[in-house]
């Protein structure tokens, strides 16, 4: 059942310059005295052809619009019908079995526009009869209460949708051209399609599948002996735009090297479920559409208001950002670090580093409450507002059993500000009588150097403090628990000489939080909050001697590996932020948010080369999922003339495929390299890195903003559905921003309201 309305809005199609007019004329709807409200219901088969208008005979209904359930739209009809001539178990009755419904709800067009629509029509969707009851008060008349579900009830085992057996559906097996079966997995496009099409009976001309696509970049890492090097040659060459080899390093500063284990690019594979997907006799097709949005994320399927069905991303225009790359640096000449395609400065961190960005205006419709609001209720969440967050993961390496903790702790808090700067850069403070020494007190798998304060002592009382270093005669000793030893430090075999401690200048913020704490454990006084963790970690990060303080793996101001393999990064968003301050620890006091996930497994993911492997010894295993392996000779050669024209018969099956997968690499723009078995044999799936920075940008995006729930009372918008985005903008209970529209309840008749709830969706984070 299609119809054609030229004022409404595509709402699936996101086009806004195009659509911006026709949001216009709608919005003149709000503004309409006693709106008028009319009901067409149309009967339609089973096929959905139209049978014949039925609207006259309703005296009444409803409809409630869902957008966290499968079957979005479910309503209700009450109509009277004669007692005489109604038989409700004959399937040629008006509602029965084997009958759908079409619904649309109109207002009078009371507009000098669109003068061909006297009424505009608002398609509701196409409904199923779940339930059906009568009732009847005398002998004349008959009142039906018919319930209606929109076309999912086929797919969710109301009334169709399950399983009749035990099937497979990652898995398919096929034929060779050569006669030889195999197995190859099936695209997750092709599952959708199969489930719905097949399983569950809809026709393939009203099914829509949008936002997935059928091949996919996968990283690769380096699983060779002997390390990997690269060259970026893009400018060099119109043929690969990188060359490899795994030779002795060339010696060149432009080759990067990798080694076992490394990331180091892409090849395109066929987007499919890389577990297996199984559903049971009995499973509805729901249940495993449920599982394939799982494995997708921010994805919904649902049948629209023609009975087509949708599966889709979501399209609340929220996109995380590469990290935001910040090309000035203050007075402090800060380092770099580089992971996820870009870089920023670590002295120079803000709240710009997390940042989650929106685009402009996505929004449907405004909600205004001098316009069209009637009432509103709004519940801001206040226990959801966190300020201080700690995300804990394991790390493992690829040659050891040992794991190692990996702790990322993000604050909203004031940061030590930078006192002076001399002709070694900021510092942010001075601090007397310090020493570097390799603590040799902890069993750990290597020796830690770290930063002291002595204390200054005539001599050295009868039982010492373990925290404490004690300063006797130019000798510093501490005690191990039993006795007093003396210290050793840094490129010194043998025991303590005469050392003098040292002034020493600070030139990291959480050293100086570090040697903050220090001091005030000396003095026995609170250290801090952050002492305990920085007196722990921040030693294995950061060298600390007075020369070279930096992150281990440092070179050239460059961060190439320190921080990706490390265990530990402590960063504030500053209390004075634009943006977040109104949350700091200063204004609302510590709230903390506290994630333990075994999946974080390094702090920031390293940078991946942008390139796609090609193998060009033996092409078809460029695409050993995909089509390769199954095409004729006959189906290669139309597909290379469709791309190239000329003479494909004249060539190598191996150089048409190399050249059609070259052209895909040219569409997608994608930088490419051709390399033989050697290295192409080397690779295997990699991509294994989930970063707790990412993971903290997310709870920063979960938990600042007070994610309001606010219902409303309107005026009827017939024209909105569940999960669009809306505008808000209340006076009265000073409520503004964008918001998800969770679900809808419309009544039928004159002067019936709409009710409303809202989802807040916060614009930059």
């Amino acid at each position: 059942m299609r119809k054609q309305y030229p004022y409404l809005q595509e709402q699936y199609v996101y086009n806004l310059n195009e659509e911006q007019n026709k949001r216009n004329f709608l919005k003149q709807l709000d503004n309409f005295v006693n709106q008028r409200q009319y009901i067409q219901i149309t009967l339609l088969d089973w096929e959905e052809n139209p049978l014949k208008d039925v609207q006259g005979i309703i005296s009444g209904g409803s409809l409630s619009k869902d957008g966290a359930s499968p079957v979005r739209v479910t309503g209700s009809l009450s109509c009277t019908v004669s007692a005489e001539e109604y038989n409700i178990d004959s399937l040629n009755m008006d509602f029965s079995l084997n009958k759908k419904v079409f619904i649309e709800i109109g207002v009078k067009n009371e507009t000098d526009q669109y003068l061909d629509w006297p009424i505009l029509w608002f398609p509701q969707g196409i409904f199923l009869i779940s339930d059906f009851s009568l009732n009847s008060s005398s002998t004349s008349a008959i009142n039906l209460n018919i319930s209606l579900k929109d076309k999912m009830c086929l797919l969710n085992g109301d009334i169709g949708g399950k399983l009749p057996a035990s099937v497979r559906f990652d898995m398919m097996d096929t034929q060779l051209p050569s006669g030889e079966w195999t197995q190859q997995k099936v695209l997750i496009y092709n599952i959708i399609l199969e489930l719905v099409n097949h399983y569950g009976g809809i026709d393939i001309a009203n099914i829509i599948i949008q936002d997935v696509p059928l091949r996919i970049r996968q990283v690769m890492k380096w699983t060779g002996k002997n390390n990997l090097y690269g060259k970026n040659i893009s400018a060099e060459t119109e043929t690969d735009n990188w060359i490899y080899t795994t030779d002795n390093h060339p010696g060149d500063h432009s080759w990067q090297e990798y080694t076992t284990g490394e990331d180091v690019g892409y090849i395109y594979k066929d987007f499919v479920v890389l577990d297996e997907l199984v559903g049971a006799a009995g499973n509805t097709i729901t249940s495993i559409l449920d599982q394939i949005k799982n494995i997708l994320g921010n994805y919904e399927y649902f049948f629209n208001e023609f009975g087509v069905f949708i599966f889709r991303e979501i399209k609340n225009y929220l996109n995380i950002t590469q990290a935001q790359i910040i090309e000035e640096e203050m007075q402090n000449p800060g380092r770099r670090i580089k992971f996820g395609g870009g870089n920023f400065l670590l002295d120079e961190q803000s709240e710009n580093q997390y940042l989650i960005e929106v685009t402009n205006e996505k929004t449907l419709y405004s909600f205004t409450d001098d316009v069209n609001v009637t009432s509103i209720t709004v519940t801001p969440q206040y226990q959801n507002i966190k300020n201080d967050y700690i995300i804990e993961g394991l790390r493992q390496g690829t040659s050891s059993d040992i794991k190692y903790t990996v702790r990322y702790h993000l604050a909203i808090d004031d940061k030590p500000q930078i006192i002076d700067v001399d002709n070694k850069g900021a510092y942010y403070g001075v601090h007397e009588n310090v020493v570097y020494y390799t603590d040799t007190r902890e069993n750990d798998i290597k020796q830690v150097n770290k930063l002291g304060i002595v204390q200054y002592m005539n001599k050295l009382p009868d039982v010492g403090n373990f925290d404490k270093l004690y300063y006797v005669n130019n000798i510093v000793y501490y005690w191990d628990g039993t006795t007093y030893k003396k210290l050793v430090f840094i490129n010194e075999d043998k025991e303590s000489k005469l050392v003098s401690p040292i002034k020493y200048y600070s030139r990291d913020w959480r050293t100086e939080l570090y040697l903050q704490g220090l001091e005030a454990e000396n003095n026995g006084v609170d250290a801090g909050y952050y002492y305990q963790e920085l007196n722990a970690f921040w030693p294995l990060e950061y060298c600390l001697d007075p020369n070279n303080q930096h992150f281990f793996g440092e070179d050239d101001k460059i961060i190439r590996y320190g921080l990706t393999e490390g265990n530990y990064f402590l960063d504030f968003i500053d209390a004075n932020s634009a943006a977040l301050g109104e949350y700091s620890i200063q204004a609302i006091g510590r709230r903390q948010d506290i994630v333990v996930d075994d999946k974080v497994n390094c702090l920031f993911i390293p940078e991946i080369p942008n390139v796609i492997f090609l193998n060009k010894d033996n092409p078809e295993e460029n695409w050993t999922e995909n089509t390769a392996g199954l095409l004729t000779e006959s189906e290669l050669n139309n597909k290379y003339r469709e791309v190239f024209g000329g003479q494909p018969e004249k060539l190598t099956k191996e150089t048409k495929l190399l050249a059609l997968q070259r052209h895909e690499c040219i569409l997608n723009t994608q930088p490419w390299t051709q390399v033989g078995n050697e290295i192409y044999s080397n690779l295997d799936i990699g991509g294994y890195k989930n970063s707790a920075y990412e993971a903290i940008r997310y709870e920063l995006f979960c938990h600042t903003r007070y994610q309001k729930t606010v219902s409303i009372t309107s005026i009827p918008v017939f024209y909105l559905a569940p999960n669009s985005r809306v505008e808000l903008s209340s006076n009265s209970t000073n409520t503004y921003g964008d918001f998800m529209i969770q679900n809808i309840n419309l009544s039928f008749g004159p002067g019936a309201n709409m009710s409303v709830v809202l989802n807040e969706v916060a614009e930059r984070l």
